[in-house]
């Protein structure tokens, strides 16, 4: 007496499950960065259960629960970093592209920027600051 619910909801189930995943094959979320992935289970929240969703199209519920909450502090860092790069341009131009990141992070800590030649390094490489070879003399 008891199967037939239960074999009726798993049924049920097993619909849902195979019409989600034609959808999200449809749009092509299944080729999608995890990230369009969480965004689109976002977006479809109200609609559907985030646990559904998130197995439908193969990411973990944490996972995106981590990238809902992670949002503000990516922002906050993507502004600062914005911030840190113009000032790393105005003293990469007064340098006549001189200075590597080593000198360019010793400068703006002196400056008074909390910064670490690691991440002055790849913000130079983000905004496409390259410095300048100087020739190198001949003995004639």
């Amino acid at each position: 007496m008891k199967q037939k619910p239960i074999q009726a909801l798993q049924a049920e189930k097993k619909r849902l499950l195979s019409s989600n995943a034609r959808f999200a094959e449809k749009h092509g979320l299944f080729d999608a960065s995890t990230a369009t992935r969480f965004a689109f289970i976002q977006q479809e929240r109200k609609a559907w259960p985030v646990a559904l969703l998130c197995r439908v199209l193969k990411v973990s519920t944490s996972g995106f629960y981590e990238w809902e909450q992670a949002g503000p502090r990516k922002q906050e860092r993507a502004a600062e970093e914005r911030r840190l790069a113009v000032t790393m341009e105005q003293l990469f131009d007064a340098s006549q592209g001189t200075w590597g990141s080593r000198r360019l992070s010793r400068e703006l800590r002196a400056i008074g920027q909390s910064v670490g030649r690691h991440k002055t390094t790849r913000l130079m490489k983000q905004y496409g600051l390259v410095v300048r070879n100087s020739k190198k003399t001949r003995a004639s």
